[in-house]
């Protein structure tokens, strides 16, 4: 997850850590030594209490999903004046570009008046049994599986790509930013230069690796080997990380 994403141009990374076990925080750990992030405990409570003003009683409510839209806005505020984009998206998911080998590449081709990119969202199944036959048996795929590398391994998607606002994600500039929400943005600044981009999927797609456990036609799957113009790059490094952390 973080050196393809650090292919495609991320700098710095947010951990908003809930729990993990004792290597993911090596992992973890390892890059918040080298100056490429940062971990944030995450320890909210599971409920909030407060007082309903109306019916004048206090209240017990459920923080959605671990506080997942409040690491968001945590995260956007943090970075106001320090980054000058901010991507939002899960652990399992990357946005890829589809003319360009960078974001701040298809940033550059986009919208200057823009300061909020959302992306459409596709699925590639990890529950899929394909994982074999996507890539051809050199080194390339011995080193693929050894890493657990599903990027490279999974690369039939569904043909059906989510509308905006359903699963999309997004590269915003903070300082336009007001509140945000999982999948869109719920508020910008009343600026000029503050206005929201909906990114073409011949631009760039949101690729989530996830399992979904339903069956789906072949007819509905879709061949998508874009990942591959990373493939060499990544392999290197997580090469480099492997024997770096093994040691």
């Amino acid at each position: 997850m973080i050196e393809l994403n650090r292919i495609l141009g991320a700098d710095y990374f947010i951990f908003y850590n809930i729990s993990s076990d004792r290597n993911i925080k090596r992992i973890l750990h390892h890059y918040k030594a080298q100056g490429l992030g940062e971990i944030i405990q995450w320890d909210l409570p599971r409920k909030v209490t407060f007082l309903d003003w109306f019916l004048n009683f206090f209240n017990k409510e459920k923080i959605h999903y671990h506080g997942q839209i409040a690491a968001i806005n945590d995260c956007m505020y943090r970075n106001k004046g320090v980054s000058r984009f901010v991507v939002n998206q899960d652990l399992d998911e990357f946005i890829i570009p589809r003319e360009h080998e960078s974001w701040s590449e298809l940033i550059s081709h986009l919208p200057s008046d823009s300061s909020s990119f959302v992306f459409r969202s596709t699925i590639f199944r990890k529950d899929w049994s394909e994982t074999r036959n996507t890539i051809s048996f050199g080194e390339d795929s011995k080193d693929a599986l050894k890493f657990g590398s599903i990027t490279i391994l999974k690369q039939f998607r569904e043909k059906r790509i989510f509308p905006f606002d359903q699963r999309s994600k997004y590269i915003v500039r903070p300082e336009c930013i007001i509140s945000s929400d999982i999948h869109y943005i719920t508020e910008h600044k009343a600026e000029k230069s503050c206005g929201n981009y909906k990114v073409p999927e011949s631009l760039a797609l949101v690729h989530h690796y996830r399992n979904v456990l339903s069956y789906l036609a072949p007819s509905l799957l879709i061949k998508d080997d874009r990942i591959n113009i990373f493939k060499s790059r990544l392999l290197k490094r997580l090469h480099n990380k492997w024997d770096l952390l093994m040691n």
